[in-house]
């Protein structure tokens, strides 16, 4: 999704969103957004959440790019693309990018790029932990996929329980939740 600071400038945005959690997982801000700079996010959220079994995606050129399909490949992710013209296929993304866009690019008039991150940090943080969701049980996704987390955490016949909070070990964050869901898909979006 693209918007604009106020010297006219273009500026673009990367959205990502883990599809089960709802959980915006980051907004890369840029003047633009090379399959580089994809892989660089996605490396960094892999390291924090886990490699998910699959992302979706549309076909901007950073998604298409030779680069990006061979390290998903080499990772072992499936790649889904959105066909052109075809926004039922990617509903959840469209609703996401429509609120971005009402709630936060309307609103706002962005500076510069570094504005423009601050900016979309302070959104994304409200979107996760502020804001409930009536598709969730009406939980914020932070709740839902600490929930998520936990039943997969309880359930788990592998890991021993822990002392803490019972039975559910300290070490038991946001940082860890999505490595915990089973179907995860993530959607990116670079439109």
């Amino acid at each position: 999704m693209h918007s604009s600071t106020t010297d006219g400038r273009s500026i673009r945005f990367l959205n990502i969103v883990d599809e089960y959690t709802r959980l915006c997982l980051s907004i890369k801000v840029g003047r633009s957004i090379p399959s580089e700079d994809a892989i660089d996010a996605l490396a960094a959220l892999f390291s924090i959440h886990g490699v998910p079994k699959r992302i979706r995606c549309d076909n901007g050129p950073e998604f298409i790019s030779t680069a990006i399909k061979s390290w998903l490949e080499a990772l072992s992710v499936d790649v889904f693309y959105i066909e052109s013209g075809s926004p039922w296929q990617n509903g959840l993304c469209e609703s996401f990018n429509g609120k971005l866009r009402d709630e936060y690019l309307h609103q706002a008039e962005l500076l510069s790029v570094a504005d423009a991150r601050v900016q979309a940090r302070a959104w994304r943080e409200d979107y996760n932990g502020h804001r409930p969701h009536s598709s969730l049980g009406c939980l914020t996704t932070k709740e839902f996929a600490l929930r998520c987390a936990v039943t997969c955490f309880l359930n788990d016949p592998f890991i021993p329980p822990g002392t803490a909070n019972g039975g559910i070990p300290v070490w038991l964050t946001m940082a860890t939740v999505c490595k915990f869901h089973l179907n995860g898909y993530w959607f990116i979006n670079a439109n």
